[in-house]
């Protein structure tokens, strides 16, 4: 209790307060309410620091060990503190704030001020940029939401590009424009295992015909791209790309299966 206090500060609880007494065994109707958790908990520490001091005033012989309750709580909220546990209670809760009023459209200024505390201590929170992403770009598009997409998705990428790949098909709804080469190539995979070969097969275009697109990088994206549209069922397109990338790259390990491929004897 004395870590969740700290830890979990701003959470609530429900509770069901049955309206129809036992009957509501039978039929369920109750009036719920909602209670910040640190009522709960500091009604347990007053019961047992009122129960231990009835003990030592001998007004109570309750074998309970309400001092050792007591002990317990402090010793759990300061070792809360020690681990800093307030300071992720504190992100989390912004988040909370954040969340609920692009949930609602209600307190959107508190939300954005909120993210916005949590970007300054880690510009890199990637819950954080995606809230603000959503919440900056719920009724129009605008750069610093995509941005903020842009960044999410590259912290994302490493650890967990199922997921990136999923929020990049989301930034794409809303900006239809690819990120940047290196970053953009690593997600192709993970589109076309989603199943999404429209969209792999559009941002392996766009890679191969932009001109800031590293030479390594256009070299695999169109051998890529005819893969791409092999398992769209576009047999002329994908000869025709695998019969370019034969010829702009003759000494590349897979020419010679880009050959036939282009020759239809793959």
């Amino acid at each position: 209790m004395g870590i969740f206090a700290v830890r979990c500060y701003f959470k609530t609880m429900i509770f069901p307060l049955p309206i129809l007494g036992v009957f509501s065994l039978i039929i369920p109707l109750s009036v719920k309410f909602r209670v910040n958790s640190l009522v709960v908990i500091g009604l347990f520490f007053l019961a047992d620091l009122s129960g231990g001091i009835d003990q030592l005033t001998g007004r109570s012989f309750s074998s309970v060990g309400h001092w050792a309750h007591v002990g317990g709580m402090l010793t759990g909220i300061g070792f809360a503190a020690l681990l800093s546990l307030g300071s992720e209670a504190a992100d989390e809760r912004h988040l909370d704030i954040a969340d609920t009023a692009l949930d609602t459209g209600v307190g959107i200024k508190a939300g954005r001020a909120s993210l916005h505390r949590i970007l300054e201590k880690d510009p890199d929170t990637t819950e954080a940029l995606l809230s603000l992403a959503r919440m900056e770009s719920r009724f129009h598009a605008c750069e610093e939401a995509r941005l903020a997409y842009a960044r999410c998705i590259e912290v994302l990428a490493p650890s967990n590009p199922e997921r990136a790949a999923s929020l990049f098909e989301e930034y794409f709804r809303r900006y239809p424009s690819c990120l940047e080469a290196r970053l953009q190539y690593r997600l192709t995979p993970h589109l076309f295992m989603r199943g999404n070969l429209q969209l792999s097969a559009r941002t392996l275009e766009v890679l191969v015909a932009s001109p800031d697109t590293p030479p390594e990088i256009a070299e695999k994206s169109l051998f890529q791209l005819g893969k791409v549209y092999e398992a769209m069922g576009l047999a002329e397109q994908s000869r025709d790309v695998y019969r370019r990338y034969a010829g702009r790259y003759p000494d590349s390990v897979v020419s010679a299966k880009a050959r036939s491929k282009a020759e239809g004897t793959a």
